[in-house]
């Protein structure tokens, strides 16, 4: 896949989630539109989340979670992948799933409807 098209389908990646967030938040999320210049996280508009959003047919999970946790500041890290014709998976620190008790660095995946749970139990 060319750079332009991989981009292409990065960004309509990000719309998708944008649009099925605002659905199951009642939000009005968008694309981070300077992440490219300023090295930002796809979606940062979610308070408290900084959300990377990956859409691509070669799985890259330890890398895209470095890339998330470099890019959170002071904010959950939540990476959102999927592969074509697949369904979106979720990773976030156990420690922002549990109640706060543990204090590790593992992590833990989930389907999307799982995260978005979570994230609205967080509001």
């Amino acid at each position: 896949m060319s750079g332009k098209s991989s981009r292409d389908k990065g960004q309509r990646g990000e719309r998708e989630i944008c649009a099925m967030l605002n659905d199951e938040l009642g939000l009005s999320l968008s694309r981070d539109l300077s992440q490219t210049r300023a090295g930002g996280c796809d979606i940062s508009e979610l308070k408290g989340w900084s959300i990377e959003v990956k859409y691509q047919e070669t799985l890259h999970i330890n890398a895209w979670w470095q890339q998330c946790l470099d890019q959170c500041k002071n904010t959950k890290p939540l990476l959102i992948y999927r592969k074509s014709r697949q369904p979106w998976k979720c990773i976030m620190l156990l420690s922002d799933v549990t109640d706060g008790n543990y204090k590790g660095s593992d992590t833990v995946e989930m389907g999307f409807l799982t995260a978005c749970t979570i994230i609205r139990e967080n509001m």
